[in-house]
């Protein structure tokens, strides 16, 4: 980690911010050029990665955190940001050494919600589940 950057909130209950993330960011880019606030070419890839792994404590620590306390022992990964390799293995191995299963889609259908959706369908489908085309609208309805 080429730059510390803080993990705000990362001891106090499930919420967490990114803003005191965003403005270490900004300071450092001011570090590394106070006349133009930019950084050089060859801190970049640094520079994202520190970032990235600052977020990705906060997001690991805070689901792990959740899920202890609702004492679940299953978490899925899913949306555009569970195509984030970094992320997906940070989160297998907090949830292999918490003994917590990891449910997480394929890249291919991560990105676009229609295509999440269609994925649950297929599975639910291929498990034998069916539903009718009258069902109430229900926005917990479990997807698995």
């Amino acid at each position: 980690q080429a730059f510390k950057f803080p993990r705000s909130m990362l001891n106090d209950g499930l919420d967490f911010s990114f803003s005191g993330l965003k403005t270490a960011v900004l300071y450092q880019l001011e570090k590394l050029d106070p006349k133009q606030g930019q950084a050089p070419a060859d801190a970049i890839p640094d520079l994202c990665a520190s970032f990235q792994q600052a977020v990705i404590e906060i997001l690991v620590t805070k689901t792990i955190r959740a899920a202890t306390q609702c004492e679940e022992k299953t978490i899925s990964l899913s949306g555009g940001v569970s195509c984030n390799r970094a992320l997906r293995n940070a989160m297998q191995k907090s949830c292999d050494e918490m003994g917590y299963e990891l449910l997480i889609s394929p890249p291919e259908v991560s990105t676009d919600n229609a295509a999440m959706i269609a994925f649950v369908a297929l599975q639910r489908h291929l498990r034998g589940m069916q539903s009718s085309f009258h069902e109430d609208i229900n926005p917990n309805l479990a997807l698995v």
